[in-house]
């Protein structure tokens, strides 16, 4: 994926909407993915395919996108779960394409803008400090988009401030002292200086990477096109 490939979209003032976003990305494909499991173990394709459609527009309305990214989310999805109930995509393609929101972008760039959520703005940090800290994220996530840095250095960072479980999983801490976030927003600014990432706002085209997904991993046109 190049740069060139990335839509990028000018910040509005709902920066939350980002992580809301990326949240809703993920709970809509588990869903589509229960929903493939479901016809698995069941063959209840009108149900699962029904069950997916009213989860998407339930979960994508209450969401901060904005209403043309809303439709766009909305139609694909759609038209996934008709394919999916016609038999046009099989349940493996369904799965495949949660795989490929898992191996993509999204879900780093959902870390990055929880954190900012969880640690920056409840944070006793000044109004100036708690700027530059979700700059110094933004940034992270500009150079995990644009693979100037690899997903790993995520993982890298946020390890300082996440448990682990005896099962390897990692999870952010649930709070961090004022010396822990400075330590942790430091580190996220070396990271993205290192790369060379530029000091200015960032945020993505999350229909955009769910279309991509979807096409890349169905090799189909959208239902009604």
């Amino acid at each position: 994926m190049t740069l060139s490939s990335h839509t990028l979209v000018p910040r509005t003032s709902r920066r939350g909407g980002v992580l809301k976003g990326c949240l809703i990305v993920v709970g809509i494909l588990l869903l589509l993915a229960a929903a493939a499991g479901i016809y698995v173990a069941l063959h209840w394709k009108s149900w699962a395919a029904d069950a997916a459609r009213a989860a998407v527009r339930s979960a994508v309305q209450t969401s901060q996108l904005t209403e043309e990214q809303k439709q766009r989310v909305v139609t694909r999805i759609d038209g996934l779960a008709g394919d999916f109930e016609s038999g046009k995509v099989s349940a493996q393609q369904v799965a495949s394409v949660f795989e490929e929101i898992v191996q993509g972008p999204l879900l780093p760039l959902a870390m990055v803008y929880a954190a900012k959520e969880k640690y920056i703005k409840p944070s006793a940090l000044t109004a100036d400090e708690k700027a530059a800290g979700a700059r110094s994220l933004e940034r992270v996530a500009r150079g995990v988009y644009e693979k100037k840095l690899p997903n790993s250095a995520l993982q890298d960072l946020t390890a300082p401030i996440s448990t682990t479980d005896v099962h390897g999983k990692q999870t952010l801490k649930e709070t961090l002292t004022t010396e822990e976030l400075k330590a942790f927003l430091a580190a996220a600014k070396k990271k993205a200086d290192d790369a060379g990432m530029p000091d200015e706002d960032f945020t993505v085209d999350i229909a955009t990477e769910i279309e991509k997904a979807i096409d890349k991993a169905t090799g189909t046109a959208p239902s009604g096109k």
